[in-house]
């Protein structure tokens, strides 16, 4: 059984995780003492506010050129995939990471939750690029996920520079 999947939906889910970062980022920024580390999470939180724009834009262009309708993407693993992670098998893109973060954890507790929150969006889209088709956005996904991967580049350096 093929599963279509809702171009609305994928956008929505791009644009709540990108929110649930961006609001991660900011709440961790007040619990830093290293001005540094504080300053790092805060710019990455306006990317993340970036990343939710672009998002908005994607899902306000297929809800208009569709007016309404259903406008389905992909089949297969992918579809799957994206099934999953909506139904919150994979992870609950309701939850707010932020909510998670009570001021008691370290600098490297906070940079190994942000390198996984990280990680969890670019699996995300990854199985979301495979299904948007061209020249709905897909060049847009890929210019994400390489700065979502260069995110995870900055506080894994960030991390090993701490920890040694």
């Amino acid at each position: 059984m093929s599963i279509t999947y809702n171009a609305d939906e994928i956008f929505e889910i791009a644009c709540r995780i990108e929110l649930n970062g961006a609001r991660f980022y900011r709440k961790a920024s007040k619990f830093q003492a290293d001005l540094q580390v504080a300053a790092m999470l805060n710019s990455l939180a306006d990317m993340e506010d970036r990343h939710l724009a672009l998002f908005t834009e994607m899902r306000a262009h297929v809800q208009t050129r569709d007016e309404g309708d259903t406008a389905l993407f992909g089949q297969g693993e992918a579809a799957q995939y994206l099934q999953a992670l909506a139904d919150g098998h994979i992870f609950d893109t309701t939850a707010d990471p932020s909510e998670q973060l009570g001021g008691h954890e370290s600098t490297v507790d906070i940079l190994k939750m942000a390198i996984g929150i990280e990680k969890e969006s670019v699996v995300l889209y990854a199985g979301m690029r495979r299904m948007v088709p061209d020249g709905e956005g897909r060049d847009a996904i890929d210019e994400i996920i390489g700065q979502e991967l260069g995110h995870v580049a900055v506080l894994s350096n960030r991390l090993k520079e701490i920890t040694g």
